[in-house]
């Protein structure tokens, strides 16, 4: 693994590429939509997002060896862009994507705000104006070098937590009280002809594709790892992912069996009551704190470094990324006490159909030597808009599809012009 002169890490191998990618995707956040996802649509809708996220994986794989092939001066995703437009249409799209990834930003916040109110018996500005303070020396003491060489560390919490913490309680309790636990209080989640739930997963191919799509951490680190090791190592990375969040299944099942609950969104966490030994206990608040402060931290501190390059007028320097950094995470801060458990899934669902709308924007710049025509950014603010309103009106997989078919009206018929005139 070697270094450049700027100090960022270069030419990260197939397993460690596998691990600083893995680290980002698994969040508190996708832990919250899985126990949403299998309370919904019921184990079969869950397996089938798990199916369909190492899908995604597979085809942005694909996309992420051509953007290695076809930048190779590049480091991030707005050099990218920078790349492929230029006046009033490049900061158009760059401060869409900024918005985008403070978005992201701050359901990961309201997730950490549900997790921090069932783990710990505190005050929850207390404990929370703690979580984003360590947050913040996260995100500022450590450079991008440092924060590649501790995430596969706390990867290996994530593997010993799902594969302990379970192991530990069919050995104790044993798979049959689980089941019976499932079937008496939650027999819906064992209904497999739940044909809504195929059309969810239909689309969560897409959905999450476009997670990956949009990530600026996920872009900076696919520039990190060796370019012919990348299509690899992030087809390896969703694998892993799938198989981690198959365990992720099976402690929300743990945590379910034998009584209700009072908000879907936490089932996992209670999980810390049925867990009789402190050793399994503290690994649990462990594995729960490991999968949301590294994902925060590293986060403001990509979300920052873009700001001062290109939104702010200061100059770029350690001091002005600390400066925006400490107003990022008073953002998340407070903005993160104004949400609520009924508003999480609405907003990861207007999120991923914003995301899901931009993916031809991104196709086009990725895949075409032409540059980016503004009519573009209307196309997508305009199926944007479409696909949340009828998201609204007629739920979650109509708008997404909406979004997404209008936002690739133009870029399809200028494909289509362009194969006309050759």
């Amino acid at each position: 693994m070697n270094a450049n002169s700027k100090g960022n890490v270069r030419n990260v191998g197939f397993s460690y590429g596998t691990l600083i990618l893995l680290s980002q995707w698994f969040s508190i956040g996708l832990i919250i939509f899985s126990s949403e996802l299998l309370i919904q649509y019921g184990m079969l809708g869950l397996i089938g997002f798990i199916g369909a996220s190492v899908l995604s994986s597979f085809a942005f794989s694909f996309v992420a060896s051509t953007i290695r092939r076809n930048f190779k001066e590049c480091e991030t995703m707005d050099e990218v862009i920078l790349s492929k437009s230029s006046g009033v249409t490049a900061k158009i799209l760059l401060l869409i994507i900024f918005l985008l990834n403070i978005g992201s930003l701050l359901i990961q916040a309201f997730a950490v705000n549900l997790m921090i109110d069932i783990l710990f018996d505190a005050p929850l500005h207390i404990s929370h104006l703690i979580f984003f303070s360590i947050s913040y020396i996260y995100a500022i003491s450590m450079g991008k070098k440092q924060f590649l060489k501790i995430e596969p560390i706390l990867i290996f919490i994530v593997f010993t937590s799902v594969i302990l913490i379970p192991g530990y309680f069919y050995i104790q309790k044993g798979i049959t009280t689980v089941y019976n636990g499932i079937w008496l209080y939650h027999p819906y989640l064992l209904y497999w002809k739940n044909y809504e739930s195929i059309f969810f997963v239909t689309t969560s191919i897409v959905l999450v594709f476009s997670f990956l799509m949009m990530d600026l951490v996920t872009w900076n680190r696919i520039f990190k790892i060796q370019s012919h090791r990348v299509r690899g190592a992030v087809t390896l990375a969703g694998l892993t992912l799938g198989t981690i969040l198959l365990a992720l299944l099976s402690m929300i099942l743990i945590s379910l069996s034998g009584k209700g609950y009072t908000n879907s969104s936490t089932v996992l966490f209670s999980l810390s009551t049925l867990l009789e030994t402190p050793i399994l206990v503290g690994l649990f608040i462990a594995f729960c704190l490991v999968v949301s402060l590294p994902i925060i931290g590293t986060g403001i501190h990509v979300v920052s470094d873009f700001y001062v390059r290109h939104v702010s007028k200061l100059q770029r320097s350690k001091r002005s990324l600390y400066f925006n950094a400490i107003i990022l995470t008073l953002t998340l801060f407070f903005l993160s006490f104004v949400s609520s458990s009924q508003n999480i899934m609405d907003s990861i669902f207007i999120y991923g159909i914003i995301c899901t709308s931009i993916i031809p924007i991104m196709s086009f710049v990725i895949f075409r030597n032409q540059s980016l025509h503004i009519f573009n950014i209307y196309n997508f603010l305009i199926g944007a808009t479409c696909g949340i309103i009828v998201f609204l009106s007629q739920g979650f997989v109509p708008g997404l599809w909406t979004g997404f078919f209008i936002s690739a009206i133009f870029p399809l018929g200028n494909y289509v012009k362009y194969l006309i005139s050759e």
